[in-house]
């Protein structure tokens, strides 16, 4: 009886760390997405503080990408971080069409983080 209590014990941590997890990378990618947003829009009309809000993006997403490594696979997560370093030299470059074309790649990468998670039986098999 003692091992069926320790094996429920260890199934409901198991789930509720599941559920953790969904939940963080689900609102990150969210409000990453909503900052590219803001970005995007600060470009059209003061280029300076779309490279301040992106200088400070590259800086927290390297920040949140540390515990994503931890359940995700890596390859999704560096890539972001590769494209969110890519837009500081755009905005500087003030190439506008690679500028759009990146943010939304990382906008659809981040879209795909998310899906990833979602507990399908395509995301399983």
């Amino acid at each position: 009886m003692k091992r069926i209590y320790i094996a429920l014990i260890l199934i409901i941590i198991s789930a509720v760390v599941c559920i953790l997890e969904f939940r963080f990378v689900t609102k990150t990618s969210e409000m990453y997405i909503k900052r590219i947003e803001r970005i995007e829009r600060e470009y059209n009309s003061d280029k300076y503080k779309a490279l301040k809000l992106c200088n400070e993006l590259s800086k927290d997403w390297e920040i949140s990408a540390s515990p994503m490594d931890t359940f995700l696979y890596h390859d999704y997560v560096d890539d972001i971080s590769k494209n969110t370093g890519k837009l500081e030299i755009l905005i500087k470059e003030e190439d506008t069409s690679a500028f759009e074309t990146t943010c939304e790649e990382i906008k659809k990468q981040l879209e795909s983080l998310k899906k990833s998670e979602i507990p399908s039986l395509e995301n399983i098999i």
